[in-house]
């Protein structure tokens, strides 16, 4: 079980640097994270890939993906990063 647990919101996935090249554990001070992606942040992101302005757009959309292939391929981000999508 991961020492945290971290819920990540659309503004920073639209924003800032892209989850998966954060050292979540050293940022949060733990030596294990499961970054947690609710319902509504992946709605969200779904909503902002259609958004009018191509960089939020692009960003939305290159998120998704990558979260889903993580998903599929193994639930784990980086080392000590796990990642949990909920449903």
């Amino acid at each position: 079980m991961p020492d945290k647990f971290a819920f990540i919101d659309t503004n920073t996935l639209l924003h800032y640097q892209s989850f998966d090249g954060v050292d979540w554990p050293a940022i949060l001070g733990v030596s294990s994270v499961a970054l947690v992606f609710a319902p509504i942040t992946i709605r969200e992101l779904d909503v902002k890939k259609d958004e009018p302005n191509p960089k939020l757009r692009k960003r939305a959309a290159s998120t998704l993906k990558k979260l889903y292939l993580l998903w599929e391929i193994r639930s784990v981000v980086r080392p000590n990063v796990e990642l949990i999508i909920q449903d």
